[in-house]
């Protein structure tokens, strides 16, 4: 329960961060929220399941936005 609460208030910052800045990667999220980078790619590969963000190119250049 813990665990899921934290994930969801992870996710509102990641949202509340993209609304200000447009474009980002995923280490702007790592320092964002001091997770590692799987962490980090775990939730925004779930934003971007959800239509929520979109996702610009691949590996190592990818970007998302809003």
């Amino acid at each position: 329960e813990a665990r899921a609460k934290r994930k969801t208030d992870n996710l509102n910052k990641i949202l509340e961060f993209a609304q200000q800045k447009q474009n980002f990667t995923n280490n702007d999220i790592r320092d964002l929220l001091r997770v590692s980078q799987s962490t980090a790619t775990n939730y925004l590969t779930d934003l971007v399941s959800r239509g929520l963000l979109k996702k610009e190119g691949e590996r190592g250049a990818t970007k998302y936005l809003t």
